[in-house]
């Protein structure tokens, strides 16, 4: 009888440690490069509250924009919770740094009943001197997305 609980009770303590066990879901927002990128994880079950977020920035990486050769001077994640931003940025230490700079956020999202929290990136572009296909100035451009759910 001693033997069927103990065992009866092992496996009751292994059915509610299992159920407990969170799976995080990694959601890549924008991809640049393999170096540049935003990334958001948040757990799958009822109670994750924990949003961890990832932006990277290497100062190498090209893109032609409005016919110029740019590089990704900053890129910005915003986690928005409840009206309460939480920034993080990462900038190329040059635009020819071929070492991505990764920064990283966790952000605690609040258990009552409001609004989602959500994740806003930002790209901003710099042209590279003497990459020019189109003789344009040195303006600065930027793409900003719009806000997305990340549950």
């Amino acid at each position: 009888m001693n033997k069927i609980f103990k065992v009866m009770t092992i496996a009751c303590a292994i059915s509610v440690l299992s159920t407990s066990v969170s799976y995080a879901k990694v959601t890549r927002l924008w991809t640049g490069s393999d170096a540049s990128y935003v990334e958001s994880e948040h757990g799958d079950s009822f109670w994750a509250d924990m949003y961890y977020g990832t932006v990277s920035a290497r100062g190498s990486d090209r893109v032609i924009h409005n016919g110029r050769y740019c590089y990704y001077s900053e890129v910005r994640l915003t986690y928005n919770v409840q009206g309460k931003l939480y920034p993080v940025a990462a900038r190329p230490t040059s635009k020819n740094s071929s070492r991505p700079v990764v920064k990283k956020i966790e952000v605690r999202d609040k258990w009552n009943i409001g609004p989602k929290t959500t994740a806003k990136y930002s790209i901003n572009n710099a042209p590279v001197d003497g990459s020019t296909v189109n003789s344009i100035g040195n303006n600065v451009d930027t793409f900003i997305s719009g806000n997305i759910v990340v549950e």
